[in-house]
């Protein structure tokens, strides 16, 4: 398959007929717009159409623009009139698309990017967040959602990390609902708990500048569990925390190590903290065990209630 922008590719006639061709109102609107030469009269010169194709066949479109139907001209670049032909549908192919957007609207140096639409539960699977409720130039009610361009945090060897959204619900419940891996923490998580868990998350982004981030294979975007540095009671002091969290599958291949030493690395660069901590319940030799891997030590273990015993593990700025 292979994406292609219309106003740029040799064969417009023939990809604009597989547009009129959706079953869709909005996409026959898309062709009578390219076709009246009006959609960038609409929503500015800079637009493009970018097409995922397979051979002759057209599998998804989307528009890049400067403006929408709501119009204020500091949010801006937008993504829409998103369709993908049924024969395609249930395999994801849009997210081709979207993650192509955002490398352009990357590229243009963009901070956010954003859709509007009726849909719920559509764009939050492509890494959107619904952001507010807006009136269009129709005085309608629109919810609008937006994009974090530089989501991406950190990339190592095999992983990206990148903030978590709510599109990462599912992936992050088959690890942290999983009794295998949570059996040292205090409680089972439920669909509830998974969800605040992504939303302190991303308020941790925006107060404190980092979280707990998604952790992806780097080959194919996968979310195989999470990683970063939060701040934690520990002993009842508050310090810099570095967790991980893998799911069953991919474990024992290093990649829990490979993470945190990434988030390490970004923490002793990115922030002033003269240490570093990791902390589990005194049975769990494996957490304790991989931030020894990455450089940390034995510092202390505490009685508390939640634990029973708290290890405690870390490294001072100086000892790196």
């Amino acid at each position: 398959m292979e994406i292609v922008e219309f106003y740029n590719c040799g064969n417009r006639d023939h990809w604009l007929n597989e547009i009129k061709c959706s079953d869709w109102d909005a996409g026959q609107f898309l062709y009578e717009l390219i076709s009246d030469n009006r959609l960038k009269e609409l929503c500015g010169e800079r637009t493009r159409v970018f097409l995922l194709t397979d051979g002759d066949n057209l599998v998804s479109f989307c528009t890049y623009a400067e403006q929408d139907d709501i119009r204020v001209p500091s949010m801006t670049p937008w993504v829409g009139f998103v369709y993908t032909f049924p024969e395609y549908r249930g395999k994801r192919y849009i997210g081709r698309l979207l993650e192509h957007v955002c490398e352009q609207a990357k590229n243009d140096e963009y901070e956010y990017l954003y859709v509007s639409t009726g849909e719920i539960g559509l764009y939050e699977k492509y890494g959107f967040s619904f952001w507010k409720i807006m009136k269009d130039v129709h005085g309608e009610d629109s919810r609008v959602y937006r994009m974090h361009i530089d989501g991406k945090v950190l990339e190592t060897e095999r992983l990206v990390l990148r903030e978590m959204n709510m599109g990462d619900h599912d992936a992050l419940y088959a690890v942290l609902a999983d009794t295998d891996i949570m059996q040292h923490y205090p409680y089972t998580f439920d669909v509830k708990r998974v969800r605040e868990w992504i939303e302190r998350n991303m308020n941790r982004y925006r107060v404190n500048g980092f979280g707990l981030w998604a952790v992806c294979l780097k080959e194919n975007g996968e979310m195989i569990g999470d990683c970063g540095l939060t701040l934690q009671n520990i002993d009842g002091e508050m310090l810099p925390e570095i967790g991980y969290h893998i799911r069953k599958d991919c474990q024992h291949r290093g990649y829990a190590k490979e993470a945190a030493s990434a988030v390490l690395d970004w923490a002793f660069e990115n922030t002033d903290y003269p240490a570093l901590y990791s902390y589990c319940k005194y049975t769990n030799e494996a957490s304790y065990k991989t931030a020894e891997a990455i450089g940390m030590h034995f510092e202390k273990e505490y009685p508390d209630e939640v634990n029973e015993i708290t290890h405690v593990s870390v490294i001072y700025r100086n000892e790196r």
